[in-house]
């Protein structure tokens, strides 16, 4: 018996002696000035010699496969997703469980980041979309072009897609407000500098809600690194420097889990009690560090399963009704209180 190779995206870069990226170019209906004429026509022999499947496959009458697409990181590829795999592994399994609920298969395709528009989608075998990686506009609009997409855990402001996430201002009142009710006034916040699409939001909303209740909110109180390979030397140096100020912040929300838990570990080391000296409060609700911490955190729960559950509903009625308007989600996130929160110290 002979056994036919699959015509892949890969197979034809290899053939045509360019990178899989460039392929992806010009297998879509998009146009790129990074790809010379020369070079799209030279692909495009490639790919009809090996017989790859046609890109009007996928909206041909009868064509639907009950399949859905979803695109995640490349693990390997990224030192963040390290960090983010207690979160990603719920979020997608809520994807997973839904479309099983709902009648539908799921594919999984792997990228770098790159913006490549996955087999699955070129050869007609999904109805649609959902991805977590935080691409650019175009690449979105690309894949828009082929078929439905639903963004996972963020959104693009200036392009009409599906998207949900996460309610970050909401729960950013809420770990303020409970602070406050607390009776504290001097917060920080610690993170870092808009490393991901979360942190951006989550540190927008912290500015614009301490405004909101009327709490001071000065750069003294900011403690954004640059890096996130170097948390604990970040979270000694923040500390020493609010323990000069003349007001130092009576307590701290960390930007997620693994900021808040560092900051703990060194504010421990330089003697202070939690939260006797220093309240914390981290983002995430990730179990694998809350309830390691001591005392446990009080955190932000991201509601991640429910994120992927939702997803995954959004793109089965884009599906079924791709002329609907298109729908921003936000996802309700309750705040988690356990033993590092308590009454602001008497100073």
């Amino acid at each position: 018996m002979v056994t036919q190779t699959k015509i892949t995206q890969n197979l034809i870069a290899k053939q045509a002696g360019v990178s899989r990226a460039a392929v992806s170019i010009a297998l879509s209906s998009r146009q790129d000035t990074s790809l010379s004429p020369e070079t799209r026509e030279r692909i495009l022999c490639v790919a009809e010699e090996l017989g790859y499947a046609p890109r009007f496959v996928q909206t041909m009458p009868g064509a639907a496969k009950n399949t859905l697409c979803l695109i995640i990181p490349d693990s390997s590829s990224s030192a963040i997703y390290h960090g983010q795999l207690f979160w990603k592994t719920l979020m997608h399994a809520g994807v997973v469980a839904e479309a099983e609920k709902l009648g539908y298969r799921l594919s999984l395709s792997v990228s770098d980041g790159a913006a490549i528009i996955p087999d699955t989608i070129t050869q007609g075998n999904a109805d649609g979309i959902i991805t977590d990686i935080v691409c650019a506009r175009g690449w979105v609009e690309a894949l828009q072009q082929r078929t439905p997409v639903v963004l996972l855990n963020y959104a693009i402001d200036d392009i009409t897609v599906d998207s949900v996430m996460p309610d970050n201002a909401a729960g950013m009142m809420k770990a303020l407000t409970h602070l406050c009710e607390l009776g504290h006034r001097h917060i920080a916040v610690f993170g870092v500098e808009a490393k991901s699409h979360q942190f951006a939001k989550r540190f927008a909303a912290f500015i614009a809600t301490m405004a909101t209740l009327g709490l001071p909110c000065s750069e003294a109180y900011v403690a954004m690194t640059e890096s996130a390979t170097e948390v604990n030397a970040w979270a000694s140096a923040a500390l020493e420097r609010w323990s000069a100020l003349a007001h130092p912040p009576t307590a701290v929300i960390a930007l997620n889990d693994v900021f808040a838990s560092c900051l703990m570990r060194m504010a421990q080391a330089r003697g202070m009690v939690i939260p006797t000296d220093l309240s914390i409060i981290g983002f995430d609700n990730d179990p694998s560090i809350c309830l390691h911490c001591e005392p446990q955190l009080t955190t932000i729960d991201h509601a991640f399963e429910q994120i992927g559950r939702i997803a995954c509903q959004l793109l089965v009625s884009r599906i079924a009704d791709p002329s609907r308007p298109s729908i921003r989600a936000l996802v309700d996130v309750p705040i988690i209180v356990r033993g590092s929160t308590g009454p602001a110290p008497i100073r």
